[in-house]
């Protein structure tokens, strides 16, 4: 179990990095940043998974999407 979370961990770690790198340059915006924003707290909540400091509430985080958030400024992921 350990060594799959140690995986997780780092696979969590390089999408990080590539977000970083990618808001770096430009590109993304804020869906970019809500990305990295999730990414940052599933590795967070991995963290304290792996300690036993505590177990992750299932309260809505302060970073997750709200359905009442208006996205209509925001396009679509992909781009033909």
């Amino acid at each position: 179990m350990h060594e799959a979370f140690s995986r997780l961990d780092h696979s969590l770690g390089d999408v990080i990095t590539m977000l970083q790198d990618e808001d770096g340059v430009g590109s993304g915006g804020r869906h970019n940043n809500l990305l990295l924003a999730k990414f940052r707290q599933w590795q967070e909540e991995l963290d304290i998974i792996r300690t036993g400091k505590r177990t992750p509430s299932r309260s809505p985080s302060k970073y997750e999407h709200r359905p009442d958030e208006d996205d209509s400024q925001e396009g679509g992921m992909f781009t033909d």
